[in-house]
């Protein structure tokens, strides 16, 4: 008994070990590779038996993390992957998102700020894939304090939140002029000034995406609605090779529209020959523009600006940067 007793210990040694150790390099005190038991893999720097410093580790999972570790846990900047494409990137502490960083979701939305105890608390801004826009104070990783709201559909509200629902004071811009101004409890308007029904057709709603950068909302051709950047220094529409090969695929550019190729100087000095089209139509607001000369830059990478082409068909126009609107004056 004591014989198969010794057996059965020695097995279940060697089976531990087999499932969990150092299997290259130094694991105490270097860089080494350390297979653990659920078959997870650690690749990087060791100090005190702990990972400490730059390392990898791959999860059983199919997630992996990349950046540095302290006693073990996951602390500094690092990314990790998760298995569903959705990631972290940023700064962690104690095995926990902490610090400035970037979540992904796997549907593609976007939580961007300050985190605390793994979700963000601090001030951010949280980008849906259906296009809405949140900037402002968050509380675990919902709008909670004062913030704006931009909506897909043009709309914009601007006051208090609370986990997530509009609550409080605040305004509510209308894409196509007027305002709600007021008390919101619950998401819902319950008093205040309602100026929906006085629409300033000749207004044109934009947002401030960076500093003395601003995009309006535009659709090309009646079939593609994106957002652009207002330029008044560009002398033409400038649009992206993605963009003119989804109108293509709608038929709204032809052969026709081809023109004749223009040099253009981009941000950086830099003088390029560009592919020229016409656009049938832009929508800008309530107003109409027909036949832009429209150049394309050279790669999808680039930026699209509303240049002069179209802008100064507009005739007149005022710009509000309090309100963030453009005014048409005829």
């Amino acid at each position: 008994m004591k014989k198969l007793t010794g057996v059965l210990l020695l097995f279940f040694t060697f089976t531990i070990n087999l499932n969990a150790q150092c299997i290259s390099g130094d694991c105490k005190n270097g860089r080494g590779v350390y297979l653990y038991e659920d078959k997870s893999r650690y690749e990087g720097m060791w100090r005190n038996e702990k990972p400490n410093g730059k390392g990898k580790i791959y999860f059983s999972s199919g997630s992996v993390f990349d950046g540095t570790f302290q006693d073990g846990v996951k602390s500094g900047f690092g990314k990790y992957q998760y298995k569903s494409n959705a990631y972290y990137e940023g700064y962690f502490k104690n095995d926990d998102y902490e610090g400035e960083g970037k979540f992904v979701t796997e549907d593609g939305n976007t939580f961007e700020g300050l985190y605390k105890s793994g979700k963000l608390n601090g001030y951010g801004t949280i980008t849906m894939k259906n296009g809405n826009k949140y900037i402002g104070s968050i509380a675990n990783n919902l709008p909670e304090g004062v913030g704006k709201y931009y909506y897909s559909s043009g709309d914009r509200f601007e006051g208090n939140f609370l986990k997530g629902i509009r609550n409080g004071a605040g305004i509510l811009y209308y894409s196509k002029g007027g305002t709600l101004k007021g008390l919101w409890v619950d998401g819902e308007f319950v008093s205040g000034s309602n100026n929906k029904t006085n629409f300033d057709s000749t207004s044109i709603s934009f947002v401030k995406i960076a500093a003395g950068v601003y995009e309006v909302p535009i659709v090309i051709n009646d079939v593609l609605k994106i957002d652009i950047i207002f330029d008044t220094g560009a002398s033409e529409v400038y649009l992206t090779p993605d963009i003119i090969l989804t109108l293509i695929r709608t038929k709204t550019i032809n052969e026709d529209d081809i023109l004749e190729g223009k040099k253009f100087i981009d941000a950086n000095g830099n003088i390029n020959l560009s592919l020229r089209f016409n656009l049938r139509e832009i929508r800008i607001g309530n107003y109409i523009v027909k036949n832009i000369p429209c150049g394309v830059s050279q790669t999808t990478q680039g930026i699209s600006l509303l240049g002069l082409s179209a802008i100064s068909k507009l005739g007149k126009i005022q710009i509000d940067f309090a309100e963030s609107t453009l005014k048409v004056v005829r």
